[in-house]
């Protein structure tokens, strides 16, 4: 009876378990490369269309152009930069880039609605929130850009995904070329 009872207790895990590892294998590991596109396509193409409707006002004069244009081209500098980590799944890191841009942006656009028009004065106050608001958007968004490969590799290693590196390889001790494996977890 204690016999038959372990043996069930066995199979049930090892059903279990080939359960959980078929399920894994419907996901596939992120690429660096295509995040880091992801975050700089998602920031340059709105930035450039943004461009190009601004130089499209200049010709005509229109208001219209100069709006679309600005705010086609601050949402790829706020969004932009978070689309390669939300490619690798790593939702908080890009919401939280997201946030931090949207603030700069609203400390710059606080700034600038200080401007006093009657005497076109430039006060200290409004110099700092556009210098805070304009450096917390740049910053956020180099930082974005330079993290994006940790946010695949912490996608890729929490779905069991390793690193498997063949190179080639001069070995000096043995004055020899070779490969090397590198495997990392």
């Amino acid at each position: 009876m204690l016999k038959s009872i372990v043996v069930a207790i066995c199979l049930c895990l090892i059903s279990l378990q080939s359960t959980a590892a078929q399920k894994n294998q419907y996901y596939m590991p992120v690429s660096k490369s295509k995040a880091r596109l992801w975050s700089i396509g998602a920031t340059l193409a709105p930035m450039v269309v943004g461009g190009g409707c601004l130089w499209a006002s200049s010709g005509e004069g229109s208001d219209d152009f100069v709006v679309i244009g600005l705010c086609i081209g601050s949402a790829g500098l706020v969004f932009g930069p978070s689309a390669g980590h939300a490619y690798a799944k790593q939702w908080g890191q890009a919401l939280r880039g997201t946030a931090i841009r949207i603030a700069g942006a609203g400390l710059f656009l606080w700034g600038a609605s200080t401007h006093n028009t009657l005497d076109h004065s430039f006060s200290s106050a409004e110099f700092f929130l556009k210098m805070a608001g304009s450096l917390t958007v740049v910053i956020s968004t180099i930082y974005d850009l330079a993290t994006v490969g940790r946010s695949v590799d912490k996608y890729n290693h929490s779905h069991g995904f390793s690193d498997v590196r063949i190179t080639p390889n001069y070995f000096a001790g043995h004055r020899a070329p070779g490969v090397m494996l590198t495997l990392s977890f």
